[in-house]
């Protein structure tokens, strides 16, 4: 697993956005090491932080309203270095971003550094916004202390999130970040407020785990995923493995969804696992799961009696149908524990 910090140092005099007041740092007592204490002075919307729909919509939720699992669970960071100006729908159309996803955008302001602030930084225009409201994403991040434009009177790019409850992630630094999935946590402070600082990471179980696949070894691999609650419905997990024909493993992934039943986390689990084969361009799956009722229900043994069920049902067919060749077989939970720990 790999930590990765995104957050912008806060100390006296950081790079602010103009018009707002400077972030100063002093001491209030000193007693040689011992005691020590310091008085902050900065604004709710300084360095790394969230902006709530109170920020821009009157009437909207301060930010201690919002639920936390907002700024907890799977994010995409997408690569935007290549944009100048402003994003773009064009440049989104592309991506295939989902209703529901955590979306963290990656530009060329994250490769400039952030020891200055840049009148010309890269920001999301108006429509783009309006596009990511659309799509139902649950969270937008961006590398900038703004998401519109620098002294753009039209505050559409705050706006249209805002207006639907998806809170805006502003002031990352992506610099050190590939485009790809993550864990993110951003868990800004309970202010009953319009914003707040936040310290954000993301978090890999890449490093060290993931291997690279070559074009022969992409005709055929094997997923094994798992999904479980405590209650049911109780707090969830899910995990999946993907592996080489060989069983070497490519890639491990494992997060907390929530609270779910049983049944809705394997067939979580079973979309993650397959969406990630997917994006590594695997074009035949084995897939094995230890439940006997998943699978049974995607290879049509059995009827869906439970309607909750069926959205994720339909998700499955449709990404199974990504895949020139893909089978689903039910295995026991003895040989399902690579997935399953």
């Amino acid at each position: 697993m790999e930590i990765i910090d995104i957050s912008l140092p806060v100390y006296g005099g950081m790079p602010i956005y103009p018009g707002t007041a400077e972030t100063v740092i002093k001491s209030v007592k000193s007693n040689s090491g011992q005691n020590e204490l310091s008085e902050l002075q900065m604004t709710s919307h300084a360095g790394t932080h969230i902006d709530a729909p109170a920020h821009a919509v009157d009437g909207g939720q301060t930010l201690d309203k919002l639920d936390l699992e907002i700024f907890y669970g799977p994010a995409r960071v997408i690569d935007l270095s290549a944009c100048e100006g402003s994003i773009d729908v064009s440049d989104l159309e592309t991506k295939n971003i989902k209703s529901g996803q955590r979306v963290l955008l990656k530009t060329s302001n994250s490769n400039r550094g952030f020891k200055t602030f840049y009148d010309d930084y890269v920001y999301l225009s108006a429509a783009g916004a309006e596009y990511l409201a659309k799509l139902g994403v649950k969270l937008v991040g961006i590398d900038s202390l703004s998401i519109k434009k620098r002294g753009d009177k039209d505050n559409t790019s705050h706006t249209s999130l805002l207006s639907q409850g998806i809170p805006i992630l502003e002031g990352i630094n992506l610099s050190k970040v590939d485009e790809g999935e993550y864990t993110l946590v951003a868990l800004p402070i309970a202010l009953q407020n319009d914003g707040a600082p936040t310290r954000a990471v993301l978090i890999t179980d890449k490093k060290g785990e993931t291997k690279t696949m070559s074009d022969s070894e992409l005709e055929t691999a094997k997923l094994f995923t798992d999904g479980g609650s405590r209650g049911n419905p109780g707090p969830s997990a899910i995990a999946f493995v993907i592996c080489k024909p060989d069983n070497t493993v490519v890639e491990k992934s494992g997060q907390y969804i929530g609270e779910t039943t049983n049944n809705q986390a394997e067939y979580q689990a079973l979309k993650a696992g397959l969406q990630r084969a997917n994006e590594l361009g695997i074009k035949k799956l084995n897939v094995n799961m230890d439940s006997e009722l998943v699978i049974k229900q995607v290879n049509g043994q059995y009827k869906i009696k439970n309607q909750e069920l069926m959205p994720h049902y339909n998700d499955i067919k449709d990404l199974a149908g990504k895949f020139e060749q893909i089978t689903f077989q039910y295995v026991p939970r003895a040989l399902n524990a690579q997935a399953d720990k």
